[in-house]
C-alpha cells in the first residue's frame, strides 16, 4: 500500500510529466513565421529574401526569378538560379470551390512558381509557397509538400532600401 504522502508525490510528478509533454507538443507544432494569412497581389510583388542568402524577385505581371533556392528548400531538386519562371495564386487553405474560379485569383495565403530550368538543367519544377504572418509582417514558406514547415532562417521576407 502506499502511504498518503508518497502517493501525493506520485500524483504530483505525474501532474507535472503530463504538463511538460503538453507544453512540447504545443511548442512542437507551432511553425515558424506566423499564422497562414492571405495577401494581396501589391503586397505580394516585390523582392524577398533571407539572411541564408535566397533572394526571389516576384514581379506584377506573374514572372518570377529566383537564386539560392537551396537556402530556403534544401534538397529540391530544383536548380538553384532560376531566371525564368511564373507565379499563380492558388485557392486559400479551406476553400470549397471545386471548380477554378471564373476570374483570376487576386489574393491567397498559397502561390505556386514554376521555375523554368536554366541552359543545362533538365527539367522545370513546381514550388509551393505558404503565405504567413507574424509580427513582423508577411513572410514566404517555400516547401516542396504543402505540410512541410519551415524554420525560421528559411523564411522569405519582404526586402526594401532599408533592409537589403
Amino acid at each position: 500500500m502506499v502511504s498518503g504522502t508518497r502517493a501525493g508525490r506520485l500524483v504530483r510528478w505525474g501532474a507535472v510529466a503530463v504538463g511538460g509533454l503538453a507544453l512540447y507538443a504545443a511548442c512542437a507544432v507551432m511553425e515558424a513565421g506566423g499564422d497562414r494569412a492571405v495577401i494581396e497581389q501589391a503586397d505580394l510583388v516585390g523582392d524577398w529574401g533571407n539572411r541564408d542568402g535566397t533572394r526571389l524577385h516576384i514581379a506584377g505581371e506573374h514572372s518570377v526569378s529566383i537564386s539560392g533556392l537551396d537556402q530556403a528548400v534544401p534538397d529540391n531538386g530544383c536548380p538553384m538560379t532560376v531566371s525564368v519562371g511564373t507565379w499563380s495564386f492558388l485557392e486559400p487553405k479551406g476553400s470549397r470551390r471545386t471548380s477554378p474560379p471564373p476570374e483570376p485569383l487576386t489574393g491567397s495565403d498559397a502561390v505556386d512558381l514554376e521555375l523554368k530550368p536554366d541552359v543545362g538543367y533538365p527539367r522545370a519544377c513546381s514550388v509551393f509557397v505558404k503565405v504567413q504572418r507574424d509580427d513582423d509582417g508577411y513572410d514566404l514558406c517555400l516547401v516542396m509538400d504543402p505540410d512541410q514547415t519551415c524554420m525560421d532562417d528559411e523564411l522569405l521576407r519582404k526586402r526594401g532600401p532599408r533592409n537589403g
